[in-house]
């Protein structure tokens, strides 16, 4: 919320206020007095009757008193938020908000106010009106103008005013909003002196004029009210201000939306446009102009990775606030058996196979330089795309030029030569034509129409049985073709195919590495453009084959192209082992071991140093021995010609693109340096330890700035920017102040954010709801007895404003009973503390749920939002027992049950993790443990599912065998569906060799259909025989 708030002064009539005396050092180490009056947690409702209520402490006598001393002299200060943005769809079109009064409620005509004006003939202003009397004349009033939108939103605000007389001729006022001096002003000494003792009430949220109705009424919440008799300095202000002292939002546009219309003008599409189904694959660039481009994929009627798919750009000339319309650069021909007559929603995302009828143009990438902006797709004829592909090159080589085959349904071949012309196996001319092609650039103005004696013949890129397949065609394999503009991506340029001189026989599958290519500096100075590509081997069928990640680069300015080693060529895996071994990206083969080790798209980044960092989507999740995927990345000292060795991050990757850039920032007030920017989808703890390779994991986005050194990367600064959906981005940086991302996000959006770098490194704000970090008590082993006051520590990823208009409380669960504990601060910190005293008749485990009825808000007005706290309950403490005590633990070597559904297994409850876990349908559900020996059995401790409230245990039937055949039951009972470690004990069993838990009751989430049972640890307590 910081930027230019002021846009000018304007002085109606001078006020009788005072000004702050001076500024001291930093406000750090400012003393802060303690205020005359403060009160807090009050609901604003526009009614008399509330704000009579909510100032009934101000108006103590001698409260009163300080209130108007303060007015004279001395600093008041609110923490305030309006529930509703005043503009033309309200029924009030403009609003003065009255937040502090002082008036004689037996007449309208005496009173001051400090007040709030907002969309006033357009403007916002902070203002001080008096009456003194009836009519203009009697009205005195002063305005600091704001810049709109600075007050008329639902964001947090701290505001003061600080007044004082400097003599008895003059005073002076000054005005802070969110940490920034807003204006100081000069004013008349008996502005206030003139009314001041026939004020005889003071009005939270309005003026009391006698009336039956409160005149500049506010409907807001306020967190606080300061009074002070001194006049408190700058550094004391801001210290006041710190919690809304904040940082500008993201701006935010939502580029591309399911239903946002294109108009290739392809036969069968509606005429006025097609609703598009799904955009995806984003790439986004800066010109030397300062335009933006952005690219992406327009799904017409489906969401996979074939069929009908046009490759649209969009432009911005305002940073990302406007954009043009979609311009088709590429739309492919689609064949006349597509089903063109609904979307994909209607009959599921797989196989729909009835949708494999269409040439595709997919995976767009950008890239400016010197002011020709290049444009990469992939191109598959007629197919499933990828998968469909054959390992060719699809050319043959005459004389050093380069020329495309085509075959018939006998699979004889044949090859397209100048002006399109087609010549048989036997070199000799036929009938056939290629309409528009042109044998420099590959490619044909018409994308593949053949023509036969002049009649169509079909078209080349399309192979299947429709009416418009061509009588010769293409094989079935990946190409893959470069657009350029020159005039910042108004027009296009026909294309060029860059397939023979890039793809080997041996790949299946060629394609672009989605993001944005680069233009970088080799060491002689030259430029060489670099754009990220991957390529499979060693796939056969329908299998995709082994994927590695590349690099093509040009150092002709875009004329000719020369394919870079793969990371994974002369990889060396397994190192220091007795399984070393290098590999290549020809020989991978997933299908003989190397799953693990494979590399898709990827991008890359120049270093100040010259060096190149590829950073790639893997495959290191399917590796054993890791918890998870990571990103991993490879540096070239050559610009991209060979690679080093593969590296690890820390940074978590379900399966999913990326985007790099590299950035340069002033992030810490020492100067501008180098950071490489990474965003991808990380998922959460939950997601991607126990749904590793799944689309459910791409979620949870992430902005990361990076250093390199040596050959080491580091995270110094992690901000998530997207708490939901997330999969592919791409980031471009704007200036020098802001970077800009386009990321796919749920409900099928494609959004555009602009971003501070300040809000990057800003660890207490954040643009969704908020969310519970941590929940602490001082009690380190979390077991209490009666008489121990609590102390309960709230922690939240952002600074939280906490209100219900009476008294805070927080909810707890003791042993199943509900009870509360009481606030005792932190509204306005990330910390919320309450307390608590155990009774006597308290019994078991303590548990809270944040479900009660107050407002949890972040500065810029995101609520706490219950229905996304999957978790729900949360161990607090227990009253005696402590089932976090793993000391009498009998070996557990063996754990099965009812079938796991969601990636689970059941050895997940016996791996001490506790992010991993089991999970089942809750019809009968049941889980057995196998010791390692025969044991005296005397309980069990389990730890819920953490995380999700999905699925806990809560009523449970506890039996135990020596041969897992005949089983005893030894004890049944009920839980709190908390997210705690549990126990129970019974009496010792001897000779056991199995415990089984049967899962009698679970709790169960709205939004979950089907009742689950889940465990993410189990363990059972005794003594084992030869204890």
């Amino acid at each position: 919320m910081k930027g230019n708030r002021i846009i000018k002064a304007l002085l109606v009539v001078m006020l009788s206020l005072s000004a702050i005396a001076g500024v001291n050092n930093s406000y750090a180490e400012e003393v802060m007095l303690e205020p005359m009056v403060q009160i807090e947690n009050k609901k604003l409702d526009k009614t008399l009757s509330t704000a009579k209520t909510n100032s009934q402490e101000l108006n103590i006598p001698e409260n009163l008193i300080k209130v108007k001393s303060a007015m004279k002299s001395g600093s008041i200060t609110f923490r305030f938020k309006f529930n509703v943005v005043v503009n033309d769809t309200n029924t009030a079109i403009s609003k003065v908000d009255g937040l502090l009064s002082a008036s004689n409620n037996t007449t309208a005509n005496q009173y001051a106010v400090l007040y709030v004006a907002r969309n006033v003939n357009g403007l916002e202003n902070i203002g001080f009106e008096k009456r003194a009397a009836a009519g203009s004349a009697g009205v005195h009033t002063y305005n600091v103008a704001l810049k709109p939108g600075t007050l008329n939103n639902t964001n947090w605000h701290t505001l003061t005013y600080t007044f004082k007389e400097l003599d008895k001729s003059k005073s002076k006022a000054t005005v802070y909003l969110d940490g920034d001096v807003i204006d100081t002003l000069d004013v008349t000494y008996d502005f206030f002196n003139t009314i001041k003792d026939n004020l005889n009430t003071v009005t939270l949220g309005g003026v009391d004029i006698g009336t039956s109705t409160l005149k500049y009424d506010v409907d807001g919440l306020v967190d606080m009210v300061q009074i002070h008799n001194e006049v408190l300095s700058e550094n004391q202000v801001k210290v006041l201000h710190k919690s809304t002292d904040v940082i500008d939002l993201p701006e935010m546009t939502d580029l591309w939306q399911k239903g946002t219309l294109i108009n290739s003008g392809e036969e069968g599409d509606n005429p006025n446009g097609v609703a598009v189904s799904m955009y995806r694959i984003p790439s986004v660039v800066k010109t030397d102009s300062g335009k933006l481009i952005t690219a992406a994929d327009a799904r017409k009627y489906h969401y996979n990775d074939w069929g009908d798919i046009a490759t649209v750009v969009r432009t911005s000339d305002d940073n990302g606030k406007t954009w043009s319309e979609n311009n088709v650069v590429i739309d492919m021909p689609t064949n006349s058996k597509f089903d063109k007559s609904k979307d994909f929603i209607e009959d599921g995302y797989y196989p729909n196979s009835k949708r494999t009828q269409s040439a595709i143009a997919i995976d767009p990438v950008l890239l400016h330089a010197d002011g020709t902006t290049y444009l990469f797709v992939d191109i598959c004829p007629e197919s499933n795309g990828a998968i469909d592909a054959t390992s060719t090159s699809a050319y043959e080589e005459i004389k050093g030029k380069w020329y495309l085959n085509l075959y018939d349904r006998q699979n004889n071949r044949y090859t397209v030569k100048e002006n399109g012309i087609v010549y048989d196996g036997g070199g000799n001319r036929t009938d056939y034509v290629v309409d528009g092609y042109n044998a420099e650039t590959l490619t044909s103005t018409s994308n593949g129409k053949l023509l036969k004696k002049g009649v169509n013949a079909g078209n080349i890129y399309l192979n299947g049985s429709g009416t418009k397949s061509g009588e010769l065609h293409v094989l079935k394999t990946g190409f893959v073709w470069m657009f350029t503009s020159t005039d910042d991506g108004k027009t296009w340029n026909q294309p060029r195919d860059l397939t023979p001189y890039i793809k080997e026989d041996y790949m299946k599958f060629i394609g672009t590495g989605p993001g944005a290519g680069i233009k970088a500096k080799k060491v002689d100075g030259s430029t060489r453009l670099i754009f990220p590509i991957y390529y499979t081997t060693n796939g056969t069928g329908t299998n995709l084959g082994s994927q590695s990640s590349a690099n093509i680069y040009s150092d002709d300015g875009g004329k000719t192209w020369i394919r870079g080693e793969s990371p994974n060529d002369g990889r060396i895996i397994n190192k220091g082992t007795d399984e070393e071994r290098t590999i290549t990206s020809q020989t991978l083969n997933i299908q003989k071991g190397d799953a693990a080790y494979e590399l898709t798209e990827s991008q890359i980044v120049q270093l100040k140093d010259g060096r190149l960092v590829q950073f790639m989507r893997n495959t290191s999740y399917i590796d054993a021995k890791r918890d998870y995927g990571v990103v991993q990345y490879a540096i070239s000292e050559d610009c991209g010609e060979t690679w080093g060795q593969v590296y690890d991050t820390d940074i978590r990757e379900p399966f999913c693109q990326l985007s790099a850039i590299t950035v340069q920032a002033d992030l810490d007030g020492k100067g501008t340096k180098e950071y490489i920017a990474i965003s991808n989808a990380s998922g959460d703890d939950y997601s991607t330890k126990t749904l590793t390779n799944s689309k459910k994991a791409r979620k949870v986005g992430h902005i990361r700035l990076c250093e390199i050194n040596g050959d080491q990367l580091s995270v110094k600064h992690d901000k998530i920017i997207d708490d939901g959906g997330f999969a592919y981005s791409s980031l471009v940086q704007i200036d020098k102040d802001h970077i800009g991302i386009v990321y796919e996000k749920e409900n099928f959006i494609m959004r555009y954010m602009k971003i501070n770098f300040n809000y990057l490194t800003d660890k207490k704000v954040n643009i969704f709801s908020p969310k519970i970090e941590n929940i602490e008590i001082d009690n380190e082993d979390k077991v209490v007895k009666a008489g121990d006051e609590l102390r309960i520590k709230l922690f939240f990823d952002q600074v939280v404003f906490m209100i219900n208009g009476k008294s805070r409380q927080l909810n707890l669960s003791i042993g199943g009973n509900s009870t509360t504990a009481e606030y005792v601060s932190g509204s306005g910190t990330n910390e919320l503390i309450f307390k608590y005293v155990v009774k006597n008749t308290d019994q078991g485990e303590i548990a809270t749920s944040i479900e009660n009825d107050a407002v949890i808000d972040t500065v810029y007005g995101q609520t706490f939002d219950k229905e996304k706290d999957n978790n729900k309950l949360y161990t607090i403490a227990n009253i005696g027992n402590n089932p976090t005590d793993k000391s009498k633990d009998v070996t557990v070597v063996n754990v099965g049950g009812s079938a796991a559904i969601s990636s689970t297994k059941a050895l997940n409850a016996k791996d001490n993790d506790p992010l991993s876990y089991w999970v089942s349908n809750a019809s009968g559900a049941y889980l057995v443990a196998s010791l390692k020996e025969s044991s005296v059995v005397d309980g069990i401790r389990y730890l819920p599912r953490q995380g999700s409230y999905d699925g806990r245990i809560t009523n449970y039937r506890i039996s135990v065998s020596s041969d897992n055949n005949t089983y005893r039951d030894v004890a049944t009972g009920t839980w709190i569906a908390s997210d705690g470690w549990k126990s129970v004990s019974f009496a010792p069993q001897e000779n056991v060799q199995y415990v089984k838990i049967t899962i009698t009751g679970t709790a169960k989430l709205s939004t979950t259909s089907t009742p689950l049972a889940s465990i993410a640890e189990i363990c059972v307590t005794g003594i084992s025989v030869d204890s």
